[in-house]
């Protein structure tokens, strides 16, 4: 008797080619793809924005000289990029289970 097979037709799930991704981890790092980093056009650092009615997470383009400016880092060599954001998570008390 032969096998009646599904395909799954869908791929993989993940970010693909040419789409932007952020992210963030418990320990409060937002990490972004290097085209969200160029449509940011490349800061050197950002100021972070919240919105309480809707937990939504703005980031802002700044000058690092700003005392409120968050330094935006390389994260490994494939152009990713990273602010260390644990202050901002703390202060509005956003805790995440694993990294969304």
């Amino acid at each position: 008797m032969g096998r009646k097979w599904d395909e799954f037709g869908d791929g993989p799930t993940g970010t693909k080619r040419g789409a932007t991704y952020v992210s963030m981890n418990q320990a409060g790092d937002i990490v972004m793809n290097r085209l969200v980093f160029s449509q940011l056009e490349q800061p050197e650092a950002v100021v972070l924005l919240f919105e309480h009615e809707t937990d939504t997470i703005g980031v802002k383009p700044t000058s690092p000289l700003m005392t409120n400016a968050f330094p935006v880092t390389e994260k490994g060599n494939c152009g990713h990029r990273r602010i260390r954001a644990r202050g901002f998570v703390l202060k509005h008390d956003i805790r995440l289970d694993g990294t969304v």
